[in-house]
């Protein structure tokens, strides 16, 4: 009885077009055809609206006719599903009468009064649940900071920085540069003291040299140093500073232990609290979940009311305006127009149980 009142109901309620038919951006998509025609082609547009619209009419008739006999055929030998029929006649979308009979709307308006509540639920005052929220921020931290770098009971790579570490011990690099400003330094440094102190022109002018030797040193050093970079080639590793990165970011993270190790050590009363708190919020989801598919179908259906004119049907092509198109085979198959195609009352005849399809498949 419920499914009955409630598929009579909706039977009542017509879609709204996206357009009137009689409005006057009905055919907006043809008319902009015309948007940079003469007067002339104007006018013609505009006269020709009576014979246009008679002729889509007449269209209608054939599609409703048409899809009419399909109808009476295929429900006959009872090749459509009920279900699936009632829902394109009345635009249901893929919503079935019987899962809108199965939405529970006292039980929807739970879950929406659960979910409006649930931010403010998830404020929990207990120190404990904060304290454990803390030790998990800290845990996902240091995970971060070793992510990639495998099992960190081994310090990442170490065999093969450890001998590249050992062979560099083992090299003796001379850098030439290096030499030459260690030579010059002290000439540089008396040099200067003497300059600072001398009284006459002649004391300075001896140390001259010394100070133009070690300028010169200064003048040629970056090409120098160009030519003599890298002082080694690197096999396993592009560069030190690869070698070190691992074992930087395991640094990091040790560190970062460190810092928050009292924030580690939790006790089981605490883990207790967290949990019941966890339970609580798991229990109110899934009382929200049971709701889930009957808020899929609300959603569904509004979503097909809505879109009326972009429905995909497989057996009601030709009723546009669903049921109430049912109806008006009966009157189509009395029009003038259409008694000079068809030419015959048995067709009338044989459609004439259409009629109560309605009241049939509530």
């Amino acid at each position: 009885m419920k499914l009955l009142l409630l598929v009579l109901l909706v039977a009542t309620t017509q879609p709204l077009p996206i357009r009137s038919r009689d409005s006057e951006d009905a055919l907006y998509p043809f008319r902009r055809v015309y948007r940079n025609a003469n007067d002339s082609n104007l006018r013609a547009y505009r006269n020709a609206g009576d014979k246009l619209k008679s002729s889509l009419e007449h269209l209608k008739m054939i599609a409703r006719v048409t899809n009419g006999i399909y109808l009476q055929h295929a429900l006959a030998s009872g090749s459509i599903p009920a279900d699936k029929l009632i829902s394109e006649l009345l635009h249901f979308g893929n919503v079935t009468p019987a899962q809108i009979a199965g939405i529970e709307m006292s039980k929807m308006q739970k879950s929406v009064e659960m979910l409006k509540a649930l931010p403010g639920s998830l404020l929990n005052p207990n120190p404990d649940v904060a304290d454990i929220e803390l030790t998990l921020d800290t845990i996902q931290e240091i995970l971060g900071a070793i992510d990639g770098l495998g099992d960190v009971g081994e310090r990442p790579r170490a065999k093969e920085f450890d001998a590249l570490m050992t062979n560099l011990s083992k090299t003796d690099i001379g850098i030439q540069v290096a030499a030459d400003f260690e030579a010059g330094r002290d000439l540089w440094s008396g040099a200067h003291k003497i300059m600072k102190s001398a009284t006459a022109l002649h004391e300075a002018q001896t140390h001259f040299p010394y100070i133009i030797s070690v300028a010169n040193i200064i003048k040629t050093s970056l090409p120098r140093l160009q030519t003599t970079l890298p002082l080694w080639k690197y096999k396993e590793f592009k560069s030190a500073a690869e070698g070190l990165a691992p074992t930087m970011r395991l640094v990091d993270a040790i560190n970062t232990t460190d810092e928050n190790i009292n924030n580690l050590a939790r006790t089981t009363k605490q883990w207790t609290a967290y949990s019941e708190y966890l339970n609580g919020f798991l229990s109110q989801l899934n009382s929200m979940r049971s709701s889930q598919s009957q808020f899929q179908n609300v959603h569904d259906l509004l979503m097909a009311r809505k879109s009326a004119r972009s429905r995909l049907v497989e057996h009601v092509a030709g009723f546009s305006d669903g049921v109430s198109d049912i109806v008006s085979i009966s009157v189509d198959l009395a029009d003038p127009w259409m008694k000079s195609v068809v030419k015959s009352d048995e067709l009338a005849t044989a459609l004439n149980g259409l009629k109560s399809l309605e009241s049939k498949n509530a």
